[in-house]
């Protein structure tokens, strides 16, 4: 039994939209390693009553350094920026 609108990786559609994912996961890999690095778990921002001007600003330059970084992957390779394993889904669908 499946949920209507989750595919399961056992058809040839589920199959292809995981692969889909985990591509679309490893090509923003260097953006979130670098963004981690500089102290910014990313990719959601959610700006709250406990952050300062200081600490958006510092958010802000974290991401604008990471975006920096993610060009030259995209530029380069992917893989020549990866200092590590990418990310992977963190919900899989088994069948």
């Amino acid at each position: 039994m499946t949920s209507p609108g989750r595919p399961t990786t056992s058809t040839p559609r589920g199959r292809a939209r995981s692969r889909a994912l985990v591509e679309r996961l490893h090509a923003v890999a260097p953006f979130l390693q670098e963004t981690i690095e500089r102290g910014v778990l990313a990719p959601s921002f959610v700006v709250g009553i406990a952050h300062d001007h200081a600490a958006i600003d510092a958010t802000v330059e974290a991401v604008g350094d990471a975006l920096r970084v993610y060009r030259r992957a995209l530029e380069d390779g992917i893989g020549e920026h990866l200092r590590g394993r990418a990310v992977k889904p963190v919900f899989r669908a088994r069948a």
